[in-house]
């Protein structure tokens, strides 16, 4: 079987610079072949000199196309529109303008997607590794298994592939979308509905869908300033280790994936099955809405009564005070009655598991920090 060979599709609008960028990554990557399309999508209301680089670009390994849409649309109906490619050209990789690839994410796109066609919980490959809790915005760490790849109920929305059949299964659900319910998380309900991270992440939960993310990005995000980014002063914290290595990826199921992450990037209970009982719900950051618990018990942050074992936090990743043991009383192992309702988790346990992640910088400097950042967002507005 000959190795499939994804489009590289870039929505673009008036970002020339991050552009530029990006395509001077992607120029210097490797590919198995020199017949590589690139599709630039643009629509009414693009920048000139963005349309007329696409147009006169050259474009090294393959074919180049450059659709162009005569109507206005927003970002989100022009990343649509980029995976409906995906009747076009099979496999599609889209990248956003402010995205800069390692020379090696197109080996890891064509392998993840290979195997993603033998996984049916599998409906979208991420190239991009989230080192952030997407909840609380600190750092996330990973359990170390053999495995180049994870899995998690998290729309990839910096760096993503898709096959004609994981797209077309998607936008056949979208045409009769549910009402989002408390499964979704509420920082992605506030997106809105026609928001297509929004979209996309609510299919994979109540579908029991999954994105395969990679352990090492093979795409970074430079945080360039945009329609959902105003200011560059904090661009960095978008930024993510990348390859820089050629290596052998190793792909594992869902079923035998020891990595598997619901939509509040809480681990799948199978991680803790030298506890007894094993019938449990997992909120170790206490942001999982108590109404969702539908087991027995909880292995739980949150404050509750007569726990039967409790656990420190301080080793990373957290998982591993559980595994290994570690005594101490930031988590609880409890029945769910017991779970203290309508209590979150106490200011001084935020406050240790903030500065566990994040220096302390002094008030002085977190204030004039945070000023620089609401100056630049206004001078990014005139």
């Amino acid at each position: 079987m000959s190795p499939l060979k994804p489009a590289i599709v870039i929505p673009v609008f008036k970002r020339l610079n991050s552009l530029k960028t990006l395509l001077v990554s992607l120029e210097k990557a490797e590919y198995p072949s020199n017949d590589i399309q690139l599709v630039f999508r643009s629509h009414k209301g693009a920048s000139p000199d963005v349309t007329s680089h696409c147009e006169t670009y050259h474009w090294p390994h393959g074919p180049k196309t450059h659709l162009k849409d005569p109507d206005q649309i927003n970002l989100d109906e022009n990343l649509r529109r980029c995976g409906d490619l995906s009747e076009v050209y099979e496999y599609v990789i889209i990248l956003e303008d402010d995205s800069y690839v390692s020379p090696f994410f197109y080996s890891y796109t064509q392998q993840a997607l290979a195997f993603s066609e033998k996984e049916p919980s599998i409906a979208q490959v991420s190239l991009y590794r989230y080192h952030f809790h997407p909840i609380s915005g600190l750092q996330h760490h990973l359990l170390h298994d053999l495995s180049s790849v994870f899995y998690a109920q998290k729309s990839s929305t910096r760096g993503q592939a898709f096959s004609k059949e994981q797209w077309t299964r998607f936008r056949s659900w979208l045409d009769h979308m549910p009402s989002p319910d408390l499964r979704l998380p509420s920082y992605i309900k506030s997106f809105g509905l026609t928001n297509w991270e929004l979209q996309h992440n609510w299919y994979l939960i109540e579908q029991g869908y999954y994105s395969l993310m990679p352990k090492l990005s093979t795409v970074t995000n430079t945080g360039a300033v945009g329609t959902h980014h105003r200011s560059a002063l904090d661009s960095g914290y978008f930024q993510v280790p990348l390859q820089v290595v050629s290596q052998d990826y190793s792909f594992t199921t869902l079923k035998e994936s020891s990595l598997v992450y619901d939509a509040f990037f809480e681990i799948h209970p199978k991680a803790f099955a030298h506890l007894k009982p094993t019938d449990l719900e997992i909120d170790l950051s206490g942001h999982k809405p108590p109404a969702l618990f539908q087991s027995e018990y909880v292995l739980t942050s949150r404050p509750c009564k007569e726990p039967l074992e409790s656990f420190g936090s301080g080793l990373k990743p957290i998982e591993i005070n559980i595994i290994w043991n570690n005594k101490g009383q930031d988590i609880n192992l409890c029945k769910a009655y017991n779970l203290v309702k309508d209590v979150k988790r106490t200011k001084r346990q935020n406050a240790k598991q903030y500065f566990g992640n994040v220096v302390d910088v002094g008030l002085y400097n977190f204030v004039k920090l945070k000023w620089l950042k609401y100056v630049d967002r206004k001078q990014q507005k005139e």
